[in-house]
C-alpha cells in the first residue's frame, strides 16, 4: 500500500486535523474507509458503510468485459459488507474529520463523507472527490490535484465550466468553488444513467448545440498551431515526424468552417442520459474553444475503437449513418472536407497523447496516420 499517496489524499481532500488510522479497527463505523488497490495502486477510498457510496460507485462502468464483471462483483461484495474477503483492498480510519469546517472545499454547514477515485499514476494524477451528504445525496464533485500538470488540467476546466455558464447554460456542470492557489475546483454533479457505446440522434443534436454563433475558423488556421508544435518539438522520431508534416501539408484548407466548444474527451463513460433523455456531458478538462467541428465525433468512435477494439473502416461507416451524413449535409460538409477533420483530429490527439504521456493511445493514432497515408 502506497501510503504516502494516501497521507497526501486526506491532507488535501479532509478538513485540516484529520488524520489516518492503519486498520481503522478502533475507530467508529462511520470513520472507516476501504482503500481499493490495482496493480497500479490504490484506486479508491470509500466509506464502509455502502450506504454512502454505492450510488457514486454504480455509475462507473469499467471498458471491457472482464474488467466489467470484475467491477459488478466488487459491488456486490461492498454491498454486502464483505469486501474485507476480496484481495487488494485494506480497512482504514480517518479521524478528526467529522463536524469540521469544509470550507476548504467551499461548502458551508455542510459535513459531507467523500468517495474518492485516485487516477492513474502520470503527471496529470488527480483525485476525483464525490462528496454526500448524511442522507447519501451528492452534493458536488471536488478534483484535486496529486501530480503538477493536474492543477493546470483542472482549472482550465474551472475557466472552461464558467464561460459555458454564461454562454450556454445547462450545456455542463456549474462550478461551485475554485481554489486556484491549490488548483482545487468543486462542480455540481450531472444526475444521470451514463450512454451506451453507439451513436445516436441525441448525440448529433448535442454536436449542434456545441456550435458558437457568429464565429467560424477553418483547418488552415488550425493546422498552423500544430505545425508550430511540430517545429518546436525535438523528441519526435523522424519517421512520426515526416509522417506528420505529410499530414498537415494536406490540410491547408481555407474553407470557413463553423467554430464549436470542443469537448475533448467525448465518450460513453463522460456522458449521461438525463431524465428527459438529453445527453450531459462530464469531464471537460481537455475542452477547446474555437475548435474545428467533428472533433468530438471522431474521437467518441476512435477511442472506443482503440479501448474496446471495435470495428475498423470508422470513418466510412460513420459518414453513412443516416444520422450522420444529415448532419454534414446540415452544416456544409462534403466527403473530403470530412476527412480532412478526421486527420486533423489524429494529428491533435497525437500531440495530446504525447502531452498526457498516454502511449497507447498515441501508438493507435500514429498507425492511423501511416494508414491513411499509404492509402
Amino acid at each position: 500500500m502506497d501510503w504516502q499517496l494516501i497521507e497526501l489524499i486526506i491532507d488535501r481532500v479532509f478538513p485540516k486535523g484529520a488524520k489516518l488510522i492503519p486498520s481503522g479497527k478502533q475507530v467508529p463505523f462511520e470513520s472507516r474507509f476501504w482503500v481499493i488497490g490495482s496493480h497500479k495502486g490504490p484506486r479508491w477510498i470509500i466509506p464502509q458503510n455502502p450506504k454512502y457510496g454505492i450510488s457514486v460507485l454504480q455509475q462507473w462502468r469499467p471498458y471491457g468485459t472482464i474488467s466489467y464483471w470484475k467491477w459488478q462483483f466488487l459491488l456486490g461484495a461492498y454491498q454486502a459488507k464483505q469486501l474485507q474477503r476480496l484481495p487488494g483492498v485494506t480497512s482504514i480510519g480517518i479521524v478528526g474529520a467529522k463536524d469540521r469546517n469544509w470550507q476548504h472545499l467551499g461548502l458551508k454547514g455542510l459535513y459531507p463523507l467523500p468517495i474518492i477515485y485516485i487516477g492513474t499514476p502520470g503527471i496529470n494524477r488527480k483525485a476525483v472527490v464525490s462528496l454526500v451528504d448524511s442522507k447519501s445525496n451528492l452534493i458536488g464533485i471536488a478534483k484535486v490535484p496529486l501530480a503538477n500538470n493536474a492543477t493546470i488540467k483542472i482549472l482550465h476546466e474551472a475557466k472552461t465550466l464558467s464561460s459555458l455558464a454564461t454562454e450556454k447554460p445547462g450545456f455542463a456542470p456549474q462550478l461551485l468553488y475554485v481554489d486556484r492557489a491549490k488548483g482545487i475546483a468543486v462542480q455540481t454533479s450531472r444526475e444521470g444513467k451514463l450512454t451506451e457505446t453507439s451513436l445516436t440522434s441525441a448525440h448529433i443534436s448535442w454536436f449542434a448545440c456545441a456550435c458558437i454563433p457568429d464565429l467560424q475558423t477553418s483547418l488552415q488556421k488550425q493546422v498552423q498551431f500544430l505545425k508550430q508544435r511540430l517545429a518546436m518539438s525535438d523528441s519526435i522520431k523522424p519517421n512520426m515526424q515526416a509522417n506528420l508534416t505529410q499530414l498537415l501539408a494536406r490540410l491547408e484548407d481555407p474553407t470557413p468552417l463553423p467554430s464549436v466548444w470542443v469537448h475533448g474527451d467525448f465518450a460513453p463513460w463522460n456522458l449521461k442520459w438525463s431524465s428527459g433523455r438529453q445527453l450531459l456531458a462530464v469531464d471537460w478538462e481537455e475542452a477547446k474553444f474555437n475548435g474545428l467541428p467533428l472533433q468530438d465525433l471522431f474521437h467518441f468512435q476512435y477511442i472506443q475503437s482503440h479501448l474496446l477494439q471495435k470495428k475498423k473502416n470508422l470513418l466510412e461507416t460513420t459518414r453513412k449513418q443516416p444520422i450522420v451524413a444529415q448532419y454534414l449535409d446540415s452544416v456544409g460538409i462534403d466527403r473530403s472536407r470530412y476527412e480532412k477533420l478526421a486527420q486533423f483530429y489524429l494529428a491533435e490527439s497525437w500531440f495530446h497523447c504525447q502531452e498526457r504521456e498516454d502511449w497507447d493511445y498515441a501508438a493507435f493514432l500514429a498507425a492511423e496516420i501511416s494508414h491513411i497515408l499509404r492509402e
